[in-house]
C-alpha cells in the first residue's frame, strides 16, 4: 500500500460507501481519513443521518451500482436534510450511470454520441454492451430482495463470462439487441493512434491522461499514461497553457459533459476519432485504484478541487 499524505480537512468528509469486493478505489487515496458510512440497500435517510458525524462538511455518494435513484430509498430527503445542516452534497444529481444515460447526456450537451440503429451500412463496426456498468456484475452480486428494492427484474442477455464486449459488423448483430433495454448497441469509435483519454474530475480540477492501447476494447488499466495534463474548468482560473491545444476536443467534451451530468467527482473515458470528435464512452463515480498509478500530486490536486466546491453551489434543491 502506498503511503498517502493526510489532510486534516478530510476528518470532516463523509463517504456513503458501497464497494464491489475488496478492490481499492480512488477515494482511498484522494480522501484518506474520510468517514465511511456503509450503504445498506433499502435503508432510509433517517438511519443514514444518525451516522453522519456532527462536524461533517462534505458528503459524497460513492456507490458501485448503475442506478442510484433508490439509494437510499428516500434519496432526495437525505440530500435535503444534509443541506439543511450546511453540508456540501457531492454527486447528488448523479443517479443513472447506464450506458444509455451517458449517451443521452452527450446528446443533451451537444456532444457526439455513439448511438447506433439497426439501419445503416452493413459493414459498419458496432459494439454490443450491457446497458449496466461493468457488465452488470455489481447488480448480479446483489441479493434477490435487494434487486427487488432497486427495481431490477432481470439480468442482461449477454454472456457474463465475456470479459470484452463484442465488436461486430452491423450485419452480424442480432436485430433484437437493438431494442433490448438491458443491452446497448453503439458505434465503435477509435482513432489510428489507438488512444484512450482518462479524465479524473474533482470539482473544477481535472487530471487527464492519455493511454495508448492496442486492444479494441480499451481500458486505462491496460497501459500507463504516456502524458498527463492538470487543468481547471473554473473560468476564474489562470489561462491555460498552449500545450492544452492538442487536447482541445477532450477539454471541450469534459466541460460540456460534466455540466450536463452534474458530476462533482468521478472519471470519464474519452475516445477522439480521426476527425477530432471527442466521444465520452464511459463514466465512473467509483473509479478503481488500478488505473490511478502512484503519483500523489494528482490525488492532492483532485482533493483540492473537491474541497473547493462551495456550499452555495450545493445548496440548490435536488
Amino acid at each position: 500500500m502506498i503511503a498517502v499524505p493526510m489532510d486534516p480537512s478530510l476528518e470532516t468528509f463523509c463517504l456513503y460507501d458501497r464497494r464491489l469486493g475488496s478492490s481499492s478505489y480512488l477515494t482511498d487515496f484522494v480522501l484518506p481519513g474520510a468517514t465511511r458510512i456503509t450503504c445498506r440497500i433499502g435503508e432510509r435517510a433517517r438511519r443514514i443521518l444518525n451516522r453522519v458525524p456532527s462536524e461533517t462538511t462534505h458528503f459524497l455518494f460513492h456507490i458501485d451500482l448503475t442506478r442510484l435513484d433508490r439509494v437510499p430509498r428516500d434519496r432526495e430527503l437525505l440530500c435535503g436534510e444534509l443541506r439543511s445542516r450546511d453540508i456540501v452534497v457531492l454527486n447528488s444529481a448523479v443517479t443513472d450511470l447506464s450506458k444509455r444515460a451517458i449517451q443521452d447526456t452527450c446528446e443533451r450537451a451537444g456532444l457526439p454520441t455513439t448511438h447506433a440503429s439497426s439501419t445503416g451500412p452493413q459493414d459498419e463496426l458496432l459494439v454490443v454492451k450491457t446497458n449496466r456498468n461493468f457488465r452488470g456484475v455489481p447488480e448480479r452480486r446483489l441479493r434477490w430482495h435487494e434487486r427487488t428494492m432497486l427495481g431490477i427484474r432481470k439480468h442482461t442477455r449477454l454472456d457474463p463470462r465475456w470479459f470484452e464486449y463484442p465488436v461486430l459488423p452491423r450485419s452480424e448483430v442480432p436485430t433484437m439487441l437493438f431494442t433490448d433495454p438491458e443491452v446497448i448497441v453503439e458505434r465503435f469509435v477509435e482513432d489510428s493512434k489507438k488512444s484512450l483519454f482518462r479524465a479524473y474530475v474533482g470539482g473544477s480540477n481535472v487530471v487527464i491522461g492519455v493511454h495508448h492501447v492496442d486492444a479494441r476494447i480499451k481500458k486505462a488499466s491496460d497501459a500507463p499514461p504516456t502524458k498527463r495534463w492538470f487543468l481547471s474548468t473554473d473560468e476564474n482560473a489562470q489561462p491555460r497553457d498552449e500545450r492544452d491545444a492538442e487536447i482541445a476536443p477532450v477539454i471541450h467534451a469534459i466541460e460540456r459533459f460534466v455540466e450536463a451530468f452534474s458530476l462533482d467527482f468521478g472519471a470519464l473515458d474519452i475516445v477522439v476519432d480521426d476527425e477530432m470528435n471527442a466521444h465520452v464512452i464511459d463514466v465512473a463515480v467509483t473509479p478503481s485504484m488500478k488505473v490511478t498509478g502512484d503519483i500523489p500530486d494528482r490525488w492532492i490536486y483532485i482533493r483540492q478541487g473537491i474541497l473547493g466546491i462551495e456550499r452555495e453551489c450545493a445548496a440548490v434543491p435536488a
